[in-house]
């Protein structure tokens, strides 16, 4: 089981890499001074001049939630850029050519990203209040417009039909800022698909909406309050969609991978957001199934992300590029907080690990063929005894019976799948 003490390194350093970057990079020296303000891009890069909504929302939510004092002035500039930001690239001709100010006025994951990062500043290090109704009446709007059926990826797409991914960050950020009872009929909207998976005979289409199905659990279980939630459905119910999850042909765990989702606006004009699934059912895990969380699988996710962090001072997706992304570790360092918030080492979870390592052990191949060969002998030891002193079978040979009956049940149980 990876120790508390390994994940406040991996805290540690993502504070701190987010931190450099928003201090000393090319993308905040290059704003003009009057504005007060700095940024963060999408990737951590020593020179890259990109910023924008994503990256400065992400660094917002990790500098907020670290709670250290060396960052407020840096989160109260984070700040100042969001409230000015068409202002401040309008006069930079490279990013005013780049960035679509239409577009992510109207993006709702952008302006939600946003909102969800407000609630983690400290109201002593800046007051929000202002952002945080403007982004919040901007989601609401939307969501009046299209009759209470929650969210298509724009604001203007009024004539399209709810997608989950978007109304899966538009909840997320109006519940965490105590807006459930605005939102009531989206949480039910969201609680039925969730149901409706569990109830579903048919396995998920593809890896796209099982990440989409997992963000959805995580959102419902985690971003949403209790007594909202309970009104469409249960923690039991929120442990079985997690076991049916847990048991998808999507949900491979022996290596660190996300999901890339594109999506495009009215003008058929493509966008993508990456969701990085494992990070979600880690933070689940710990939250709803200690049993899940102890699984070795999820453990050796996480001493890789530690090792990472270690050796390497980084912790990307192998085929993401060769920079960190900002957002990506924003979702790690938010999922490594629910960890922490909800670790309960104790024997119980300690035996769990130890079983699952064991297990694995057991499907080897290897540990397979020998069982089998263990079985053969054991077949034929019955056979011979029998037919040299038939009478004497039973009290003979019931090692033999013992041992060939186990045998079979390691390799039919502990058949890889």
């Amino acid at each position: 089981m990876i120790e508390l003490k390994k994940i406040d390194t991996i805290l540690d350093f993502i504070a701190e890499a987010i931190y450099k970057q928003v201090e000393s990079g090319i993308q905040t020296s290059d704003i003009p001074p009057h504005f007060e303000a700095c940024s963060c891009g999408q990737l951590i890069v020593p020179r890259s001049r990109q910023r924008g909504i994503h990256g400065t929302s992400a660094a917002i939510k990790v500098l907020g939630a670290s709670e250290n004092g060396r960052y407020s002035n840096v989160i109260t500039g984070l700040l100042n850029y969001l409230v000015c930001r068409k202002e401040i690239d309008r006069h930079d001709s490279e990013l005013s050519h780049t960035n679509n100010f239409q577009n992510d006025d109207k993006n709702i994951i952008k302006i939600a990203e946003q909102l969800h990062s407000l609630y983690f500043v400290d109201g002593l290090v800046a007051d929000t209040s202002k952002l945080m109704d403007r982004l919040q009446v901007s989601l609401l709007d939307c969501y009046r417009v299209r009759n209470y059926d929650g969210w298509a990826f724009f604001m203007d797409d009024g004539q399209k039909e709810r997608d989950f991914l978007p109304t899966c960050f538009a909840v997320m950020a109006i519940s965490i800022n105590g807006g459930c009872n605005k939102i009531e009929n989206a949480i039910e909207i969201l609680a039925k698909e969730l149901l409706r998976y569990y109830d579903e005979k048919n396995t998920l289409p593809d890896p796209a909406s099982f990440s989409i199905i997992v963000f959805m659990l995580y959102v419902v279980s985690l971003k949403v309050k209790a007594k909202a939630r309970e009104k469409h459905i249960s923690e039991n119910q929120l442990k079985r969609i997690l076991n049916k999850l847990w048991h998808s042909e999507f949900c491979v765990l022996d290596s660190h991978i996300e999901q890339d989702v594109e999506y495009w606006n009215e003008h058929d004009e493509s966008f993508n957001v990456r969701i990085p699934w494992q990070l979600y059912l880690i933070a689940l895990s710990a939250h709803l199934d200690g049993k899940k969380f102890s699984d070795p699988r999820i453990q050796k996710l996480l001493e890789g992300i530690y090792c990472s962090v270690k050796e390497k001072q980084q912790f990307k997706y192998g085929y993401s590029g060769k920079y960190m992304s900002t957002r990506t570790l924003s979702i790690l360092y938010e999922s490594l907080t629910i960890v922490k918030d909800n670790y309960k080492p104790n024997i119980l979870y300690s035996g769990y690990y130890m079983s699952g390592v064991i297990f694995d052990k057991l499907s080897m191949k290897w540990v397979r063929l020998v069982s089998l060969g263990i079985f053969i002998l054991a077949v034929f030891y019955i056979w011979h005894s029998y037919t040299k002193e038939p009478n004497k079978i039973f009290d003979d040979v019931a090692t033999a019976v013992l041992v060939s009956t186990g045998s079979l049940l390691l390799v039919g149980i502990f058949r890889k799948k």
